[in-house]
């Protein structure tokens, strides 16, 4: 059991880095005045962020579908 709760406080950590580092990277581009390069990088990083919370949180997106041998 500890494992599991070191390996969840670890994964938060590095969750509040990753959060600080991206929004650190979007000041610096407003900044520089690279608004493409905001667009971008904030819509990846928002749909990266639905895909994990939806995969975390709904069953049925986690499960693969067999494919049938014949």
């Amino acid at each position: 059991m500890a494992t599991g709760v070191g390996l969840e406080i670890l994964l938060i950590i590095i969750a509040i880095i990753w959060l600080v580092i991206w929004i650190l990277t979007l000041n610096h581009q407003s900044k520089r005045g690279r608004i493409w390069w905001l667009d971008i990088t904030a819509l990846i990083q928002l749909v990266l962020i639905i895909y994990w919370i939806v995969y975390l949180v709904s069953p049925k997106f986690k499960q693969k579908e067999k494919i049938a041998q014949k």
